[in-house]
């Protein structure tokens, strides 16, 4: 997943500050360096602890897979990104006068939208939610209501092709960023399917084009490189 900031979208001139989750994600693997192979005092240790241990094996493998999936949860990692501490937001280590924002406009696409959206709203003060529009194209399964941003189903679950309704929903997302102010404040959330979730043809290329050429891809072995 990636989130990017934009700030004023529309001026041609002057540096736009772009940050990536990966930069302010606070997770890091740790790893205990190997004990020598003479020292087997620790596999007795561990051996009383999984005696002790009342769950089957199956129960505490399905606890470790669990804490996995948690650690890389969109709404932890955006939440862990995101912070607004009176009248500075902070996003991604850049910061922001909450005073003097427009509006927050939030758009994005992907599997990990709903996440990342609600992510967002959960991470900011009233008083920069209630200036916050947005608008995600997520799979239709993951379509959920929130206070601000529009999860849109640009596709029905498990086809990962284009249809019309991403299109109508990529229309509305140009549609905010082309209509962004000079204060306003405009948070991407990208991440994977997007190829599917976000498509918009250019001229002289239908819907019906892209679908049977992301058909024929698939059927004949491509990868997602």
């Amino acid at each position: 997943a990636r989130l990017e900031i934009r700030r004023g979208y529309r001026e041609k001139s002057g540096p736009q500050k772009t940050g990536s989750l990966s930069e302010a994600s606070p997770h890091q693997i740790a790893r205990c360096p190997p004990k020598p192979a003479a020292d087997q005092s620790h596999l007795q240790t561990e051996v009383e602890i999984a005696m002790t241990d009342s769950r089957s094996l199956t129960e505490l493998a399905k606890d470790i897979w669990q804490a996995g999936v948690d650690a890389v949860s969109s709404e932890r990692l955006v939440g862990a990104a995101i912070q607004q501490d009176s009248d500075r937001l902070t996003v991604c280590g850049h910061e922001f006068d909450a005073k003097l924002l427009g509006r927050l406009v939030v758009v994005g696409t992907g599997k990990a939208g709903a996440g990342m959206a609600a992510a967002v709203e959960a991470s900011i003060g009233d008083d920069v939610l209630a200036r916050t529009v947005g608008f995600v194209n997520v799979p239709e399964d993951c379509v959920r209501p929130l206070k601000k941003i529009v999860l849109h189903g640009a596709r029905p679950a498990g086809i990962n092709e284009p249809v019309q309704a991403g299109v109508d929903g990529a229309a509305r997302i140009l549609g905010l960023v082309e209509g962004l102010a000079k204060n306003d404040l405009c948070l991407v959330l990208i991440s994977g399917g997007g190829s599917a979730l976000l498509p918009a043809p250019i001229d002289g290329v239908s819907l019906a084009d892209k679908q049977t050429v992301t058909r024929l891809l698939m059927h004949g072995g491509a990868t997602i490189n």
